[in-house]
């Protein structure tokens, strides 16, 4: 896989043919825009073979979907419920009332009381109760019997009956019905409609069953029918939302019917009304036909986008070889894809361009053309100086130009292509502040603008100053279009190709980061070193030319292994308290000292930082020799005794001139908390002796830092420290007192 990623050849083959591909299809340029009762111009013969929708069949087959979905019927199993607590209601509101020293009879009973019990008694049930109904159940003393066994007549039928106002449609319908519990959402096919009960059917049964199963007076049999009867409802009910919802789910569940026209076959004829049919074609040919140039100047496309890839390649490949190591791994990879995307996002935009100059009648606002400076061609370069730096981008830059004059073949757009890419690349040199990026926006503005007037004055005669302003306004609209699309391709393309930019260097620079915060607080002393180290590397990198920003932040880094034991390092070790090394034999002091780096790897990887980031910890002690600890366990045994390996730092020694720099920072900083008098003098010395055993250990020997770089490093040292360690006004004592503040005015 990874030889296969590697092969630039084979992917600058994919990207030419990917670009030709782009470059060479077109995007609804072709004339077959005709409307349904339009006169055909001209005979229209299938270039191709077309698939065209076919509505009529589309729709007739979605209507039989719908046809196929049976109607939905909600089944209450506890419809039974409700009218029997009103059964259950009215027989205990009656025996309350029966209760009493003197039970008055009901015949005996003057009207309006009658009529008061009655009103009551419909109050309690729900229902109208009919007076004939009152007379019967209080000469019955409202017997818990007749209650009891109206109340299992009522609840057989609710509960295992089907009673339900049927769809007319249902009547006799052969595909039967669905029937759906509303209680556990269980679903059953109901073969026959027939067996659903008529709600008058089941009053009308309901009152046979009271007559012929109850053992009762004639007349309380009629008026507890009559009665039960009122409290029959159905338990089946239509569904309308949810049958509706079934069918519109199946016919969406159909998918678009389609006919194919054979090539050569004549769509229309010149003057012949257009269809609906063959409006359809029409359609079916514009977006299935690309048209497409001639043979002899596609040729010449893949010639110029050839030479243009080719091009690209070479530069990568004269750089690996003169400057090694590369801040992309895959520079050739990254290239190939910013201008696939550039060529696509460009032919995209044109033909946007052109669809919005097409809706408007009026000039300036009609022009395809203008809306080409709306196009933002300096989004490649502005990602590949962020991604990589400068150079990479010029290159890209004139190169990208050649492709954008083959595709649109126009000189003047292609030089404003190269104007916009150069004022990108001028602009973001360096990122060094996260406001650069708005300044690059501005100048690019700028930038286009001055161009697009510069071409205008160039052509005879002069465009309209309308025209010109238009494109001016489109202009800036493309270099917003720059800054924004670049931001947010820029993480994942970071990801992807495992590089570090100064946008993402910026972010881990703040201190108020989590994990740098956390660092302040578990080991001051590590936090306080780490910034010192931070300080020296930058003014050493920018002394070289090195990567100032990168140093600063990789040096905030360089120590978070500290953080799981900081009371082993001296710096976090408090004044008067005992060294836990004095505890511990030299060979465990020396694993406690390793561990720190390896701690480091795993907190920077869990954190996630940026892989240059991680392989800065353990390149800042390369395989430097712990002296103090070696020195311990030679004086604990013969010299000869004591492996010198079991107290060096693992690996690997400093791979670029950044992680050198932190190295030798790291020594310097710690030796010069030991100096009694840092004058500039003694720090000079103590830095030239820092650096010289670092030379003489090997530790510089597998980067490309230089003796050179070497003495304007220890100038830079030597600026910052004596800065550091200025000295001090002493104020005189006065007579018995403490040394006197200066006054404050």
């Amino acid at each position: 896989m990874a030889r296969l990623l590697d092969a630039e050849h084979l992917w600058s083959v994919v990207a030419l043919f990917a670009i030709v591909g782009i470059a060479g299809t077109e995007f609804g340029e072709r004339s077959y825009d005709y409307r349904a009762g339009d006169i055909a111009d001209a005979d229209v013969v299938a270039p191709i073979e077309l698939v065209v929708p076919d509505p009529e069949s589309t729709e007739a087959r979605r209507t039989e979907a719908r046809e196929g979905v049976v109607d939905v019927y909600d089944f209450d199993a506890f419809a039974w419920q409700a009218p029997v607590a009103s059964l259950n209601a009215l027989y205990a509101w009656g025996r309350a009332e029966l209760v009493g020293e003197e039970v008055v009879p009901w015949d005996e009973r003057e009207v309006d009381g009658q009529s008061i019990l009655i009103e009551a008694a419909g109050s309690t049930f729900g229902l109208p109760v009919s007076p004939t109904f009152m007379a019967a159940a209080w000469a019955e003393g409202f017997a818990a019997e007749t209650e009891l066994a109206a109340e299992r007549l009522l609840r057989n039928q609710l509960q295992h009956s089907l009673i339900g106002n049927l769809n007319p449609l249902d009547l006799g319908n052969s595909s039967g019905l669905r029937i759906r519990d509303i209680a556990d959402q269980q679903e059953r096919h109901l073969d026959d409609s027939g067996a659903v009960g008529d709600l008058n059917a089941a009053r009308d049964w309901l009152l046979r069953e009271v007559q012929t199963s109850f053992d009762l007076e004639p007349v309380m049999e009629e008026n507890l029918g009559q009665l039960l009867a009122q409290l029959v409802h159905p338990n089946l009910n239509f569904n309308s939302n949810e049958t509706q919802m079934r069918r519109q789910a199946a016919a969406d569940g159909i998918d678009q019917a389609f006919y194919e026209v054979q090539r050569g076959r004549t769509i229309v004829r010149e003057g012949d009304p257009i269809t609906p049919m063959i409006e359809r074609e029409m359609a079916a040919l514009r977006g299935q036909w690309s048209g497409g140039g001639s043979q002899t100047s596609n040729a010449g496309l893949v010639m110029v986008v050839a030479l243009a890839v080719f091009g690209l390649w070479r530069f990568v490949r004269h750089r690996r070889r003169n400057e090694g190591t590369q801040r992309v791994a895959r520079l050739h990879h990254l290239q190939l894809l910013v201008l696939v995307s550039s060529v696509l996002m460009i032919r995209v935009m044109m033909f946007i361009g052109d669809a919005v100059a097409g809706a408007f009648i009026a000039p300036p606002y009609n022009e395809p053309e203008s809306y080409r400076f709306a196009i933002p061609f300096a989004m490649g370069s502005l990602i590949l100086v962020l991604l990589a730096d400068a150079e990479v981008a010029w290159i890209y830059a004139a190169l990208q130009t050649v492709v954008v004059g083959a595709i649109t073949g126009d000189i003047e757009i292609a030089l404003f292509s190269l104007l916009s890419s150069f004022a990108v690349v001028f602009g973001m040199t360096r990122f060094a502040e996260r406001t650069q990026l708005f300044r690059v926006v501005v100048t690019l503005a700028a930038v286009n603008t001055l161009a697009v007037v510069g071409l205008a004055l160039m052509k005879e005669p002069v465009p309209p100053w309308s025209l010109t302003g238009f494109q001016m306004g489109l202009t800036v609209f493309g270099a917003v279009q720059v800054a924004l699309l670049a931001s947010a391709v820029l993480p994942p393309l970071e990801y992807l190709f495992d590089t570090l930019t100064d946008i993402k260097l910026l972010e881990l620079s703040n201190m108020n980061l989590p994990l740098l915060k956390k660092l302040a607080v578990v080991a001051p002393g590590t936090y306080h070193h780490s910034v010192v180290i931070g300080t020296l590397t930058e003014k050493a990198a920018e002394a070289i030319g090195a990567n100032a920003l990168f140093c600063r932040v990789a040096s905030y880094y360089h120590d978070i292994g500290k953080m799981r034991q900081p009371e082993y390092f001296i710096e976090n070790q408090k004044a008067g308290a005992r060294n836990p090394h004095d505890d511990l034999e030299p060979h465990m002091s020396a694993l406690v000292l390793v561990g720190h780096v390896t701690e480091g790897i795993v907190c920077a990887e869990e954190q996630r930082l940026p892989r240059p980031l991680v392989d800065a910890i353990p390149q800042h002690h390369g395989t430097a020799l712990m002296r103090y600890f070696h020195s311990r366990a030679s004086d604990a045994l013969d010299a000869g005794e004591v492996d010198e390996n079991e107290f060096r730092y693992p690996g690997p020694k400093p791979q670029t001139k950044e992680a050198a720099l932190i190295m030798l920072a790291d020594g310097v900083e710690a030796r010069s908390r030991l100096i009694d008098e840092p004058s500039p003098r003694n720090l000079r010395k103590m830095i030239g002796e820092q650096i010289r055993e670092v030379l003489d250990d090997g530790q510089l020997d597998e980067c490309d830092i230089t003796l050179g770089d070497l003495a304007k490093v220890e100038e830079a040292f030597v600026d910052v420290l004596s800065g550091m360690h200025h000295s001090r006004i002493e104020y005189p004592e006065a007579a018995g007192a403490a040394i006197a503040a200066p006054e404050i005015t």
